[in-house]
């Protein structure tokens, strides 16, 4: 017997398959399901909070260093707080926290300085006494007695009955 032989099929692909249309609706509808959730996601915001630059954080970080007695460190963070938010209403007191930082890090010169510009040219009158009160506290920590005096007696007399001034009073 006389085989046949096969003869393959003229201009078809071997892996051509033809599906009706509905089976392509199918597929169609299942790909769109799939891709849905992707485009259903929540947005995210469009800044999310930076905590190297979020004023909360610099600051608790900064008070945490100072109260640790890292004051350095502590200067660098409430430098960086005035960088990114020199507009921010602490910023006296931000100032006047770098000078107290100095103060108890023993720098002198520094502290003098940064409370010296506080008391001279800040607009809030409490910042610029409390400042003025820094100045003579420093003379007298660094055992400057009649220097002290000489710069404590004018904060007594101008702010008179005011914390900053009952404290000038009695150091």
């Amino acid at each position: 017997m006389k085989r046949k032989q096969a003869t393959p099929h003229r201009g078809i692909s071997p892996l051509h398959v033809t599906l009706p249309k509905q089976w392509c609706f199918l597929l169609l509808g299942l790909v769109m399901l799939s891709a849905s959730p992707l485009c259903s996601q929540p947005t995210l915001p469009a800044s999310p909070t930076d905590l190297l630059t979020d004023a909360e954080y610099i600051l608790g970080f900064a008070e945490a260093l100072f109260n640790d007695g890292d004051y350095y460190r502590a200067v660098t963070e409430y430098k960086r707080f005035l960088f990114f938010h020199a507009s921010d209403a602490r910023a006296g007191h931000v100032q006047l926290q770098i000078g107290r930082a100095y103060l108890r890090a023993r720098q002198w010169d520094e502290a003098r300085k940064a409370f010296e510009a506080l008391a001279q040219q800040h607009a809030d009158p409490e910042i610029r006494a409390e400042a003025a009160y820094l100045i003579g506290e420093t003379s007298f920590l660094q055992q400057r007695y009649t220097q002290a005096i000489a710069e404590l007696r004018p904060v007594a007399e101008r702010y008179g009955q005011t914390p900053v001034g009952q404290r000038a009073r009695h150091l």
